[in-house]
């Protein structure tokens, strides 16, 4: 979720970093806010506040060695580019940004970027936090996060639709090894390894080795599941989902997300799976689960959550997607400079019951082609 890329939800954070990289920000579609309560101002002003009265406590030694801490970071970071390859209208953006669910931040940089007081921005323990994401969407799933509980009211997500509201952004196209969901049509488990794959259950010579030129880390017969992420935090399109959050304090963001399986076959004349869309696959239906979850990715587990909420709406059925074609979509990401997109995301483990909503917070529709409601 780059004229800033999205749905399903990659189901999608970017975060300005100044200094100590205190700061950050990130963005979902239709309804929702970015964050919980407490964390309402995720910008550069909470980060401004918290500096100021950091520095108002620090005396002496602890100056010091703050001073210079800061100073071989700010360093460090000269120089790097920045998460995304195009400006705003108020210019470049401000140095590398790392953020907790960002999986194309460097390590090093993210463990910078965790000090005790961005941490309280970009995460939560998950009995803290509103509801998560990925969500089991099998039949016979069941999510407990109540009206009350955990100080947490749910929110129902928007209707579904491809067609987007005027102030609804794309913001960036992403896509995660393995689904990050869980449905009926894509439950195989692997060992030691998060996420769920689709049934191989393709003819053989469609599974023969294809040379990509363009992604890397991907595979024929690979499953991933790509994430369209829209905010209305702006216009500008960036890598990974750092420019979902990163205009206004509490965008709106939401996220398609569809799970496909790789085979090596023509691409058809029909086809119409891109960096801006879902594939219908020659489906007349597309069947969809739209719930209210958060960011993903393999910087969040069961016990520290994504503050961040976000809308989602979700393919249920596992789709075969040509490997030419996806070529095609990696070769779109680094001609709109997200080459960090172009290569599968870590998969976040599917979020425990506890912190998810409730089948009933669940909608289900069969959506009809998005082309005719664009």
């Amino acid at each position: 979720m780059k004229f800033s890329t999205a749905f399903l939800l990659g189901l999608a954070l970017s975060t300005s970093v100044e200094g100590s990289r205190s700061r950050g920000l990130k963005g979902s579609m239709s309804t929702g806010t970015a964050g919980d309560d407490d964390a309402a101002s995720m910008m550069s002003m909470k980060g401004k506040k918290a500096k100021g009265k950091k520095s108002k406590k620090t005396k002496g030694k602890k100056a010091k060695k703050a001073k210079g801490k800061k100073a071989k970071k700010a360093k460090k970071s000269k120089g790097k580019k920045g998460p995304s390859g195009d400006y705003d209208d108020d210019g470049p953006p401000p140095a590398p940004t790392a953020i907790a669910g960002d999986d194309d931040a460097d390590p090093d940089d993210l463990e910078d970027a965790l000090d005790a007081d961005a941490t309280a921005l970009l995460t939560r323990p998950c009995n803290v936090a509103r509801p998560q994401a990925p969500r089991d969407l099998s039949t016979d799933s069941s999510g407990l996060v109540v009206e009350g509980s955990n100080s947490i009211t749910p929110m129902k997500a928007s209707p579904p639709s491809w067609a987007l509201e005027p102030s609804m952004f794309h913001v960036n196209t992403h896509f995660h090894e393995g689904s990050e969901h869980k449905s009926d049509s894509y439950n195989i488990e692997r060992d030691g390894e998060n996420g769920f794959w689709c049934p191989i259950d393709v003819p053989v010579d469609q599974m023969e080795k294809y040379v990509f030129q363009y992604c890397t880390g991907v595979e024929v017969g690979g499953t991933y599941e790509f994430h369209w992420v829209h905010s209305s935090g702006g216009r500008v399109f960036g890598a990974g989902l750092g420019n979902a959050f990163s205009l206004v304090n509490n965008p709106s963001v939401q996220v398609w997300a569809q799970t496909i399986l790789v085979v090596n076959t023509p691409v058809a004349s029909d086809s119409d799976f891109s960096i801006d869309s879902p594939s219908m696959n020659g489906r007349e239906f597309i069947p969809v689960s739209s719930y209210i979850g958060s960011t993903t990715g393999g910087s969040y587990n069961n016990k520290l959550c994504s503050p961040y909420e976000v809308s989602w709406t979700v393919d249920t059925d596992c789709v075969t997607v040509s490997a030419e074609q996806l070529d095609e979509v990696c070769k779109d990401l680094i001609e709109r400079g997200l080459e960090a997109d172009a290569h599968p995301h870590k998969t976040r483990k599917l979020v425990a019951p506890e912190w998810t909503v409730p089948t009933s917070e669940v909608e289900m529709y069969e959506i009809y082609s998005y082309v005719d409601q664009a």
